[in-house]
């Protein structure tokens, strides 16, 4: 989503873009398409949880260290949300319980639920990381460069990294390389970002949303 950070960033700095209007215009109304590929709205459940509530209740319950209950709550998060293009205006509460969120959606519902629990947390970002080859809604990716969203969150007194995007991450590692600056993004920024992001889901998605392949 390096186009999607770029151009967000410059529209908050008050930089107009005519290319940023075509961009929102092209592809903003598809991103509402992606809703209809996934499967009918149903809670799924994890480990009996199945709304964020319910994830705030059971960390609250976790019996262990500060760090452990980090690290449970960011597993829980990582096996319930598959990764989705197709459903950016939902809520990270929505996106929780039916199990499909992109990585702002997957880092909010985290942040949530840490917080809920007592854990000082907030968003990261980073406008390029690189990500291993993987499978996007059924289909292969090579590997790539892009924007991404996070947690951190202060354990102990220390600064941790939380890569809610893959259950097989340990916590305080990360599943991509970062290769430029980190910073913590306010809350307009994000709401900003989310709706360029959701263009851009939809243009990486194209094929699938103007019907040109399989869906899966």
């Amino acid at each position: 989503m390096i186009e999607t950070f770029l151009i967000a960033a410059a529209i908050a700095c008050g930089i107009p873009l005519a290319g940023a209007v075509v961009f929102l215009a092209i592809f903003l109304p598809l991103s509402l398409r992606g809703q209809t590929l996934l499967p009918r709205f149903a809670p799924t459940s994890v480990d009996g949880v199945t709304t964020l509530r319910d994830a705030v209740d059971d960390c609250r319950r976790f019996r262990g260290t500060e760090l452990e209950r980090v690290e449970h709550a960011r597993s829980l998060v990582a096996r319930k949300m598959t990764y989705s293009r197709r459903n950016p205006w939902d809520s990270p509460e929505r996106c929780f319980e039916r199990g499909f969120g992109y990585c702002v959606q997957q880092a909010l519902a985290l942040e949530l639920i840490l917080k809920g629990a007592g854990v000082e947390c907030w968003p990261a970002q980073a406008l390029r990381c690189r990500f291993p080859a993987g499978r996007v809604h059924g289909r292969q990716v090579p590997e790539r460069v892009s924007g991404h969203m996070w947690l951190q969150a202060r354990i102990e007194g220390s600064i941790v990294d939380i890569d809610q995007s893959r259950a097989d991450v340990e916590l305080g590692l990360l599943g991509f390389d970062v290769l430029s600056p980190v910073t913590r993004p306010s809350r307009p920024c994000i709401a900003v970002m989310n709706v360029f992001s959701a263009a851009e889901n939809a243009r990486r998605d194209l094929p699938a949303l103007l019907g040109l392949e399989s869906v899966s």
